[in-house]
């Protein structure tokens, strides 16, 4: 039986694992996963709500995102005055977790999936948003026609958000029934 301290051990290095693997392309390619920054944090803070957890996950997808710019050859297109608006994508984003914890049934799937997908899309507006205001990208853009641009990428955004969140709801289910079938050989 695994205790309460090893089991949060085990999310966060789950958690820190899936951001190194996840964290080199938004969208994903032949060769690197989709980003999984957002179900990262939704579970985060679902899950520890700590804020020296959020604080070291910040840290380190900083420090991926810098090491991937220099080491990686990534486009350092999005590393703008508008970078700091992640602070507030994902913290918005933990604290949807956060405030799905405090639920009867945080894992129950109506809740769960509308949570996340609720989550996913502020994320994508708060990031967006920040983006256009703060990248200088986009001087001589609408807001307007920048929010047409960017509309196209909301599908894959939320879609691989809430797939990665799917998974980690199916692992849930399966440890929950691990337990109970556990519990019930010990008895």
């Amino acid at each position: 039986m695994i205790s309460e301290k090893w089991l949060k051990i085990y999310i966060i290095a789950g958690l820190v694992l899936a951001m190194i693997l996840t964290r080199g392309s938004h969208f994903g390619s032949s060769y690197l996963l989709p980003d999984a920054s957002i179900a990262i944090f939704f579970l985060g803070g679902l899950l520890l709500r700590r804020s020296l957890a959020v604080a070291s996950l910040l840290m380190l997808g900083f420090v991926i995102d810098i090491w991937a710019i220099n080491f990686q050859n990534v486009p350092a297109y999005c590393f703008t005055p508008a970078y700091v608006g992640l602070l507030p994508t994902y913290g918005a984003v933990w604290l949807s977790g956060m405030w799905l914890a405090r639920s009867a049934l945080p894992f129950a799937g109506k809740a769960f999936f509308t949570t996340a997908l609720a989550s996913a899309l502020l994320a994508f507006v708060i990031s967006n948003a920040f983006f256009y205001g703060f990248s200088g990208h986009f001087t001589s853009m609408s807001l307007g026609d920048f929010t047409h641009a960017v509309a196209q990428y909301l599908p894959s955004y939320a879609g691989f958000t809430m797939l990665y969140l799917g998974f980690a709801w199916l692992g849930r289910l399966l440890w929950k029934s691990h337990k109970q079938n556990e519990q019930a050989l010990n008895h």
